[in-house]
């Protein structure tokens, strides 16, 4: 059995993560700051530490060189999460044994797929369709379901409403939930009482005070039957469901019936990154067939730049993707020089070199007919840059200083 350190000063997330990492037979534990989370790694020897990068006690970098100093755990895998990732940040940890970058908040796919990626397993998760908000109105919690019931969705659902709670410091006794354009599925009953039960475990409310909101007179029908929600108040008028609660200002809700009269459901998908738990996974932002064939290719990037910092930067920054090989230059000559061994899927290149610039690079690869994908990298983009560079064909532009989610999403762009 695989021992897991997970180091997080967030109560949610740590629970969260040892509830579904159990779950999957592996030993994990847990501790809040980088103290404790010290003793406890010198001492459990786990085979993979799980950690907040901004730590009380002792911060994330203090405990990765203290790690580095000690031969028994030096050695021992490390994943970081972070709200916030810049170009210090990845500067400092790459040294440190350090796998893989997970930004907060944590989507559950991701975590699943770096923990696969490291052990060698085949974890699987459900991956059923599913937009799910939860939000506070007033002092009605609003459930919003569409497309579909995912079963690791329901599981985060219940952290977020104690996140909730915990940030509002309201107790919460009513609840809608409302349901839109549901695929159903054979263990739709089951995910109907998972649903409710996490409801009423996460607001310690009553069933009384569940109301939900539906066309659908399957999940209807479904908890007519269930013996213990077959008393849920269900109706398919929003001002009607609204009302049940009691006295409640019905115009206080303008913006929720309008979309309620469109569609039923007013989904609205923001990424909030103070939060620890996403409820929405990476993949749903691309097909699942093309997402396979990806991971399972690898792509070669060259990244020509003369600043070394920048070069170990985004380096850093793209090797985190296990199917990125990364090849790295401190000029133009070094780079062609090495075409003939390694040509890559993708360039970035820095236009202000010594000995041959990114404009001549793009020359020579014009002249030989090779047709590679080019991100211009470049402190300072003007409009004549962008037109000499666009006779070569070059549509994409970075500016300095640079970014991880930008230096990511380009890479994406082209190799998706």
């Amino acid at each position: 059995m695989k021992k897991i350190l997970v180091i997080d000063s967030s109560d949610l997330l740590r629970q969260y993560i040892k509830e579904r990492l159990e779950e999957f037979g592996f030993e994990v534990i847990v501790s809040r700051d980088g103290f404790d989370g010290l003793i406890k790694l010198k001492n459990i020897l786990p085979d993979l530490v799980i950690m907040d990068y901004f730590l009380n006690r002792m911060t994330g970098i203090e405990l990765l060189k203290e790690k580095a100093e000690f031969k028994s755990i030096a050695d021992i895998p490390v994943l970081i999460l972070s709200s916030k990732v810049d170009k210090d940040l990845i500067a400092r940890i790459a040294k440190y044994k350090v796998f893989k970058f997970l930004t907060k908040p944590v989507k559950f796919d991701l975590l699943i797929q770096s923990l696969n990626e490291l052990f060698n397993t085949r974890l699987v998760i459900d991956k059923t369709p599913s937009i799910i908000d939860v939000h506070l109105n007033d002092d009605i919690l609003f459930v919003e379901i569409a497309t579909g019931l995912n079963k690791e969705k329901l599981s985060i659902l219940k952290y977020k409403i104690q996140q909730i709670k915990e940030a509002t410091k309201k107790e919460i006794t009513k609840i809608l939930i409302i349901f839109s354009d549901i695929n159903f599925t054979e263990n739709l009953g089951v995910l109907l009482t998972t649903l409710l039960d996490n409801v009423i475990s996460s607001t310690k409310s009553s069933i009384e005070h569940i109301k939900v909101l539906t066309n659908s007179s399957t999940i209807k029908d479904f908890l007519s039957i269930n013996e213990k929600y077959k008393d849920i108040n269900i109706t398919n008028d929003f001002v009607e469901a609204i009302e049940s609660f009691g006295k409640i200002d019905i115009f206080a809700y303008g913006e929720e019936i309008e979309n309620i009269k469109k569609e039923i459901i007013s989904i609205k998908e923001t990424e909030k990154t103070e939060e620890p738990l996403q409820l929405k996974f990476e993949s749903e932002k691309v097909d699942e067939k093309s997402a396979q064939e990806k991971a399972n290719r690898k792509y070669k990037i060259s990244i020509v730049d003369d600043d070394l910092s920048t070069l170990e930067f985004m380096a850093t920054v793209l090797s985190m993707q296990s199917n990125y090989e990364i090849y790295t230059y401190e000029n133009g000559k070094y780079f062609v020089s090495d075409l003939e061994n390694h040509q890559p899927d993708l360039v970035f290149l820095d236009l202000m070199m010594p000995e041959m610039n990114g404009f001549q690079v793009m020359k020579y690869m014009a002249d030989k007919n090779l047709h590679i994908p080019v991100v211009v990298v470049t402190a300072l983009i003007q409009k004549d840059t962008i037109i000499r560079a666009q006779k070569f064909g070059i549509k994409s532009f970075v500016s300095k200083p640079l970014k991880v989610e930008l230096i990511l999403k380009k890479a994406e762009e082209f190799l998706k």
